[in-house]
């Protein structure tokens, strides 16, 4: 068996639609299972493919004047896909990063699909806190803050995310006794949360504290949720038909 090792990835875009963002800045850290060591793999600014939108530069800072230079996206995705690729000779590679199921990987095929991204499993970091501390602020940085116990790095840089990201990782193996194996299996199965993960319900007990109407209102509106919002969605609901046909079968006007 080859030893583990994550390469947390994270992208700075000029949207956050995937179909409307170019990539201004990639950036890979790698941990290792064993040592828990993180090391830097990459980080580049790159010339987006598409034009930036004006929000996403005042949330980021990141402006022309400092990707002028630096090479085009498809180049820095191409390096990336090169450094798994060498890595993958001698490591089990994961791909995890905070979204990165929901964001920076579907974009990152998008953007450069002859890359060998589906060769890795992969490890999303803001699913696994969702279903494992439903306590607490899921954001990337606050989750830092709460259970790495430092302030957080400089906010919407790739390389300072993926540090935050690959610390935060390190927390779940060690705290859980689990191996990245364990963690990317799991999160290819979804799973239905047992606490609501955010919004005005966030930490409240679903089934019992979430009315039906609110997972109704989500259903209708959220047009792609994330796989273990999805089940959640499909079981709850199911429970809640099903305890109005049992209700309705034993009332009083039936009998």
């Amino acid at each position: 068996m080859k030893p583990e090792v994550a390469v947390v990835i994270d992208t700075e875009t000029g949207s956050t639609d995937i179909h409307k963002a170019g990539i201004c800045q990639v950036a890979g850290v790698v941990v290792s299972a064993k040592s828990q060591r993180i090391t830097t793999l990459m980080s580049t600014y790159c010339k987006p493919s598409i034009q930036m939108e004006e929000g996403a530069v005042a949330v980021h800072g990141i402006t022309e004047d400092m990707y002028r230079y630096s090479p085009p996206e498809s180049w820095a995705l191409a390096a990336l896909d090169l450094y798994l690729e060498k890595l993958a000779k001698s490591y089990t590679v994961y791909l995890a990063g905070h979204n990165i199921d929901r964001y920076d990987l579907p974009l990152i095929k998008l953007r450069y699909p002859q890359g060998s991204w589906d060769s890795y499993k992969t490890i999303d970091t803001l699913r696994w806190a969702r279903r494992r501390y439903h306590d607490v602020d899921h954001k990337l940085e606050p989750l830092y803050v709460e259970l790495i116990k430092k302030p957080a790095l400089e906010a919407h840089d790739a390389a300072a995310d993926c540090h935050m990201g690959a610390e935060v990782l390190s927390y779940m193996l060690n705290s859980e006794g689990i191996t990245m194996e364990v963690i990317a299996n799991s999160l290819a199965k979804p799973r239905f949360y047992e606490f609501m993960p955010f919004g005005k319900y966030k930490g409240a007990a679903l089934g019992t504290d979430v009315p039906e109407s609110y997972l109704l209102w989500m259903q209708k509106n959220f047009h792609d949720p994330d796989p273990d919002l999805k089940e959640t969605l499909r079981y709850y609901l199911n429970d809640f038909a099903k305890e109005k046909a049992e209700t309705t079968y034993h009332s009083p006007e039936l009998i």
